[in-house]
This record gives C-alpha cells, sequence and structure tokens, in this order.
C-alpha cells in the first residue's frame, strides 16, 4: 500500500511490535487506517478501516483482489469512508476490480456497520467495478425518512464532474445504496449489479434536483427502488421478493422512463403493497411485466403500453375472514391517460380501475383475461363520480364473472365511446350501469361492431394460458432469459391466427395507421396475408 505522509496510520500493535497484524486463522497481514488522505493513494492487500477515514480532495484507487474491512477497534465506536471535496479538489473512490479478482468491502460479522458516504453537500465520485460489498450499513434510522435503514453506501453529487458508476457489483446484507444527485450534469450508473438480503424495504434510492441522466439497467433486485429524481431510466432490471416494486413519489420530476423490467411483488398478504407506483403523469411506463401485490400499478401515467401486468391470489386479509386476490392490475389513471397494447391476466377484483381525477382516457389495443378468477376487466369510477369520458375501443375482454364493464357513478359523460371490441365467456352481459351517450347501446360507436362468442376457441389465438409458467421466473433467476423474453413469451399466447375473426376487424381511428384495419386485441397478427384491394382499387 502506498501511503502518503498525510496520512495517519492507526498502528494495531501485534507480537511483532509492527504496524501490521495476521487476519484470524491466517498468516496475511493486515494495514489498519484512520484519519485524512490528502494525497492520491492506492490500496492493495488487506486493509483494515479502524476509525472514520476521509478521503479529502484526492483520489483513493483500491487494487484487483483487495479486501477492505470496516473493523473499529471499540464496539461502540464506527468506522467509514469519508468524500470530502476540498476547494477545487474532487474526492474520489475508485474500486477497480476484475471478475477474476473482485475486490471485497464488508464488516465483520460481529462489528458495527461500516459506510462509504460524501461529507455533507462536499460531494464527490464513486465507482466500482467487480465489488462484493458485504453488510454496510443498515441499522435503523433515528429520523422519519422513509429509509427504513442507514444507507450502505450514500453519495452526493454537487459538481458537474461528480459521478456514480457501479457495473458489476453484488450487495448482501446492505442498507440502501443512496444517490443524491444536484447539479445539472451529474450523472450516475447502476448497471448488472446484484441486490441481496438487504437490510431495508429500498434497495436504491435516487434523489436530488439534478435533470443529469440516471440509469439503472440489467440489475438484480430484492427489494424495492425509489427514484425520486429526475431523467431517471429503469431499464431491463429483474425485481423479485416481498418489497419489490418501483416507485416514483414525485410528480414534478421529468424525463422518467420505466420499461423492459420485470417485477413481482411476492408478498401473500393483503397490505397495500405495489410493483410500481408512478405519480409522475409524463413518465413512459413501457413494456415491462408487473406481477403480484394489492395492485400491480398502484398509480399510472399517461403512457402506460405494451406491460404485461399479472395478479395473483391467496392474499391472506387482515379484514375478511378468507383470502382475497390482487384489487387491481391498474388502480389509478390521470388525466389524459393512454393505456394501450397491454396484456391484464386475472385474477383480480377488476383488472384497470379509474378513480378521481380520471378524464378523457383511452383504453385501447388492450387483452383483459380474467381468467375465470376477476369479477370485472374495466371498473370505472371507482369510489368517484368523474366524467371519464373514456374511449374504450379494440380490446380484447375474456372470461370474466360478472358484466366486464362497469360504472359505478353511472354517468352519462362516463364513457365516450365503447365499440370494436370482442368479449369471450363473459356471460350475457357486456356492461353494468353504463349509460352510453347515444341513449341506446348498438348504435355505431356503441358495440354495433362488438365481436362476441361464447367460447374462446372460437377467437382461434394461439393458446390461452390458463396458469403463468413458473418456469419463466426460473429462468430469470438463473440468468437464461430477459425481461423481454418473457413478455413476448407471454404476449404470443393472445396473437390471432390466420382464420381468427379478431384479425383485420378493429377500428382504424383508434390505430396509428388509420389506413388499415387493426386486429383486435393487443397483438397483431405476425405474418398476415396481403390484402386485398377494395371494391374499384
Amino acid at each position: 500500500m502506498n501511503v502518503p505522509n498525510s496520512l495517519l496510520l492507526a498502528v494495531l500493535i501485534g507480537a511483532s511490535a509492527t504496524p501490521v497484524y495476521a487476519a484470524a486463522g491466517t498468516q496475511e497481514q493486515v494495514k489498519g487506517v484512520f484519519g485524512v488522505i490528502e494525497k492520491d493513494t492506492t490500496w492493495q492487500g488487506h486493509i483494515a478501516v479502524v476509525q472514520p477515514l476521509t478521503i479529502a480532495g484526492a483520489t483513493l484507487t483500491v487494487q484487483p483482489g483487495t479486501t477492505i474491512e470496516f473493523s473499529p477497534r471499540a464496539t461502540e465506536a464506527t468506522a467509514k469512508i469519508v468524500l470530502e471535496r476540498r476547494r477545487l479538489q474532487l474526492a474520489r473512490l475508485l474500486l477497480n476490480g476484475t471478475p477474476e479478482e473482485p475486490i471485497v468491502v464488508r464488516t465483520p460479522p460481529g462489528a458495527p456497520a461500516g459506510a462509504i458516504v460524501t461529507a455533507g453537500a462536499r460531494g464527490g465520485t464513486f465507482l466500482a467495478r467487480h465489488v462484493r460489498f458485504i453488510g454496510l450499513g443498515g441499522r435503523p434510522r433515528s429520523d422519519q425518512t422513509s429509509l427504513g435503514a442507514e444507507p450502505g453506501i450514500a453519495i452526493r453529487l454537487v459538481e458537474p464532474d461528480d459521478t456514480v458508476r457501479i457495473e458489476d457489483c453484488y450487495f448482501e446484507r446492505c442498507g440502501p445504496l443512496t444517490i443524491a444527485a444536484d447539479h445539472d450534469r451529474a450523472a450516475a450508473a447502476v448497471r448488472r449489479s446484484w441486490f441481496a438480503a438487504g437490510t431495508a424495504p429500498q434497495a436504491l434510492v435516487l434523489e436530488g434536483t439534478g435533470p443529469g441522466t440516471k440509469t439503472i439497467v440489467g440489475s438484480h433486485f430484492d427489494a424495492a427502488i425509489q427514484a425520486w429524481s429526475s431523467e431517471t431510466k429503469i431499464t431491463d432490471n429483474v425485481l423479485i421478493g416481498r418489497h419489490a416494486s418501483i416507485s416514483v413519489p414525485a410528480r414534478d420530476a421529468d424525463g422518467i422512463l420505466i420499461r423492459d423490467n420485470y417485477v413481482h411483488n411476492t408478498t401473500d398478504t393483503d397490505e397495500g403493497t405495489y410493483c410500481l407506483l408512478c405519480r409522475c403523469p409524463t413518465a413512459a411506463i413501457r413494456n415491462n411485466v408487473l406481477i403480484g401485490g394489492t395492485w400491480a400499478i398502484q398509480v399510472a401515467s399517461r403512457d402506460v403500453q405494451g406491460n404485461v401486468l399479472i395478479g395473483v391470489g391467496g392474499l391472506a386479509s387482515k379484514v375478511l375472514a378468507k383470502a382475497t386476490t390482487t384489487h387491481q392490475l391498474i388502480a389509478d389513471l390521470p388525466p389524459g391517460a393512454v393505456v394501450s397494447r397491454n396484456l391484464l391476466l386475472g385474477p383480480a377484483h377488476s383488472l384497470l380501475a379509474t378513480t378521481a381525477g380520471a378524464r378523457d382516457v383511452q383504453i385501447v389495443h388492450n387483452v383483459f383475461d380474467g381468467m375465470a378468477r376477476s369479477a370485472r376487466a374495466i371498473h370505472l369510477n371507482a369510489l368517484a363520480t368523474e366524467p371519464v369520458r373514456a374511449m374504450i375501443r379494440n380490446n380484447l375482454i375474456l372470461r370474466t364473472s360478472r358484466p366486464p364493464i362497469f360504472d359505478e357513478y353511472g354517468g352519462p359523460e362516463t364513457v365516450a365511446s365503447c365499440d370494436y371490441n370482442a368479449f369471450a365467456e363473459c356471460g350475457d352481459h357486456r356492461f353494468e350501469n353504463v349509460q352510453p351517450p347515444s341513449k341506446r347501446q348498438g348504435r355505431p360507436g356503441w358495440g354495433a361492431s362488438d365481436l362476441i362468442v361464447r367460447s374462446l376457441r372460437d377467437l382461434k389465438l394461439a393458446g390461452t394460458p390458463t396458469t403463468v409458467p413458473a418456469s419463466l421466473e426460473a429462468s430469470l433467476r438463473a440468468g437464461q432469459t430477459t425481461p423481454q423474453d418473457v413478455r413476448k413469451r407471454l404476449l404470443a399466447a393472445y396473437e390471432p391466427q390466420p382464420d381468427s375473426p379478431l384479425v383485420d376487424a378493429g377500428d382504424a381511428s383508434a390505430s396509428r395507421a388509420p389506413d388499415e384495419k387493426p386486429d383486435i386485441g393487443a397483438v397483431e397478427l405476425g405474418a398476415k396475408p396481403a390484402r386485398r384491394p377494395a371494391a374499384g382499387q
């Protein structure tokens, strides 16, 4: 280890009276450190941080294969690494592990948890590749924040050159990773990393007012991602666990993208959990697979496209004497929402609901499959009296136990148009307490072009499932498949065959290509035959 004069070296005196000691059960020498680093420094070997260590306007580079332990000399003491900018000098911690020689940063069993943090609002840069973080943070917090435990790593970005980049790392038994980006150009990225056995409901928290890009991609979590900050891209991640969820609590966050994620909230209790909560109306929620919880999406944005949402049964209820199911797969929509090309699978009380504030909503080209375990497909005005003016077109609605489209309010402006939908195994009635604007169902724009069949077989789909294969999640955990692959496989079952009555049966005015007749449902026939020219062409 290269140690400058400005580094105060804590000498742990052993039998040899040298500034080193042997790690338990080995002949490996361990150097104990604390104090202040003011010049660029390199670590390698086995390092013990025995008291707080500050990197003050300098760069600390850690070589491959290095082990860093937080080992305070007294049980009541704490040991941590603090990044602190000095004047114009950036504080940087560079953990440069390799696949063959990863770096290990850990708190030994029984020792107070260590942490890596920035000093107040001073900021710093933190780069980590191929690092195993074990037992950092995790103590219960004394303040009233949303975090249930002290962060294991907490980095604030306050200057344009402040950066967080974490790649191919593993977090085990750690408190949350928190990143607060306050500068316009400060950026952060977490890629291809694993978070397991965390000590808080949140595994990763993104905060701050800076609009620099924050990217969370290709990582695995057993707890929640919470994103308060604008310009956050959450893509291609796998979240599985009792606290697995993605939340965007800030209404004014801009540039939010939530795409191609797999989230399975595995809780077995009806206790208000969700896979996704997004209070930012401008966020894009696209091509995700969301399974379980009281709600799959508790609050949605205006852009909900291409997702697969799946309810669960057997949830223990604190109110009812019997087990219950997911309440809704989409529970709340903002004004102007477009819900398109989604696959919603029961069980659930209702697959989609609107509440107070939902107006001018478009519900087009979706598949609602109650799996014979859902009461309704669309529940309008749940505990509300809104003039929703919903446009409900080109949807495939299957296997509900009650009339699939229900208006709790029964107002004349709840539904603006409802036509070109297909129904199978939904009973004898399509609507309950719904007033068509024309006052008479069956007129153009109100069910005149609906397709109604008794049996799923009559729709000639590729292979409508009765359950979701458990093997899909097992292959995800093993890294043998991706969230995109799972989504495509689930959607493929609802693709119409060439002779299906759904082909070319939709409303072109509600489609992206108004000059062509679309198929009804979320999935278009993959290889359509050449269209016949219309008469006179």
